[in-house]
């Protein structure tokens, strides 16, 4: 499976999918601005922010599966490969069912009007939406169980078919919204809830019924075994996503507690624009990450160091990219959003550094993940949680930087890994050829 044609394939997919979904993602920003306000726009998009920490209750199993489904597959071992996917659903299920009840129980005493400073919506109606929001962002996380399973197959497009679709249909049902004028904050979350659910559901049957029927889960390959497996790996990959899903999530929650659900528009408005170059970079990228699982079973050492000096390239090319996304983001900002929101050059320069950090970063971590050279990220990510928030309250409140404090303290983390992670890979290959060379000679 792993070979030019097929990974310019699924780029090519993913590129098509992802920049038609991006189109409509940027237009449903105006539309939705226009339609319930910055404030109350400003709230769900803190609130999507809070709702994707869910994700770390995973355990770290959907990760664990791609590597593990991944090597299975390499090595034509089926029967635990549809072990490894049985037991992955099974243990999704039961995690994030209790997870949903406990939600639904402590959130009777949490005081989400003051919280998320909407008073004027009352506090026990927006309190029952909100349980009922995290009802089904858990059921999509049990679907999305689909999406690492389609990586592991190298069929990366996956993503992004999902993502587009996702996309043109939250874009339709919210302009019959519109139409019907019955926009408020509640019908455009629940809107936003509602699809990807649906969605999800579709692929999971289509792909079940037809390509991935081989590894078609059932309770009887539930195991003990692949269980305990998936949570040894998962475990230390949770550490990791938890990390990094703070670290890009928390900034919408901070910039509401530290600045206000105003400014939070306006770091995502920016964010989407300049997140294009890290979406870009990604759809190159992430297809690798199974790739490098293959090659790396194979002994394969040339393959893998050729991959990563292109990506270096082409990461070369998206840093140009990114200047010129700069310079023109005045200019996009006015045409896009006219003067409805207002973004600072200083916030659009520290954001394309960011994305940038990022893409670079996705290099190393993919290949390390896909070897499961996990140790060094895992304690990067521990220092990265333990500074995230007071270094964000120092830079933002103390030094009285505001939004550009926040954004500061992601680059600052995320250099961590940029430095870091390089000499990590280098190390894990010249390990690798060395092993291969006593092997075969």
């Amino acid at each position: 499976m792993r070979n030019r044609r097929f990974i310019s394939l699924n780029i090519a997919i993913s590129f098509i999918s992802k920049g038609a979904g991006l189109a409509i993602n940027f237009v449903l920003f105006k539309i939705l601005l226009d339609c319930i306000g910055q404030k109350e726009y400003g709230v769900w998009l803190t609130l999507n922010s809070v709702f994707a920490w869910f994700s770390f209750f995973d355990m770290g199993i959907g990760s664990g599966l791609k590597n593990k489904l991944s090597t299975s597959i390499a090595l034509n071992q089926l029967e635990k490969a549809k072990s490894y996917v049985s037991t992955s659903y099974f243990m999704y299920t039961a995690i994030f069912t209790i997870v949903s009840i406990a939600f639904f129980f402590v959130s009777r005493f949490i005081n989400w009007s003051d919280l998320l400073k909407i008073q004027e919506i009352r506090g026990w109606e927006l309190s029952d939406f909100i349980s009922l929001l995290a009802l089904l962002f858990g059921a999509r996380f049990v679907l999305n169980l689909i999406i690492s399973i389609g990586t592991s197959l190298q069929i990366s497009a996956i993503v992004d078919i999902q993502g587009f679709f996702i996309n043109i249909t939250t874009f339709l049902l919210c302009i019959l919204v519109l139409w019907l004028e019955i926009c408020s904050f509640f019908t455009i979350a629940l809107v936003h809830s509602l699809v990807p659910l649906l969605v999800l559901v579709v692929i999971t049957i289509v792909l079940f019924k037809n390509r991935f029927k081989f590894i078609q889960p059932t309770f009887s390959s539930v195991n003990v075994d692949a269980a305990k497996e998936l949570f040894a790996l998962g475990n230390k990959f949770l550490f990791l996503q938890l990390s990094m899903l703070f670290l890009m999530t928390s900034s919408s929650v901070l910039i509401s507690s530290f600045v206000s659900s105003e400014e939070v528009v306006v770091y995502n408005a920016a964010f989407r624009y300049f997140s294009v170059i890290s979406i870009g970079f990604q759809t190159i990228s992430f297809p690798f990450w199974a790739a490098f699982n293959d090659a790396f079973v194979k002994n394969d050492i040339i393959w893998i160091t050729n991959a990563i000096k292109k990506l270096l390239w082409v990461w070369l090319l998206f840093a140009a990219l990114g200047l010129l996304f700069l310079f023109l983001s005045d200019k996009v900002y006015l045409i896009w959003l006219s003067d409805k929101v207002n973004i600072p050059f200083s916030l659009s320069s520290l954001l394309m550094i960011q994305v940038l950090i990022t893409s670079w970063n996705n290099i190393f971590v993919f290949f390390c993940n896909a070897v499961n050279a996990l140790k060094i990220q895992i304690i990067l990510s521990l220092i990265m949680l333990f500074l995230n928030i007071p270094l964000a309250y120092l830079l933002s409140i103390v030094f009285a930087l505001k939004t550009n404090g926040i954004v500061i303290t992601s680059i600052l983390l995320q250099l961590l890994f940029a430095i870091i992670l390089p000499f990590q890979a280098r190390r894990i290959i010249q390990e690798k050829r060395a092993l291969a060379k006593m092997i075969f000679h």
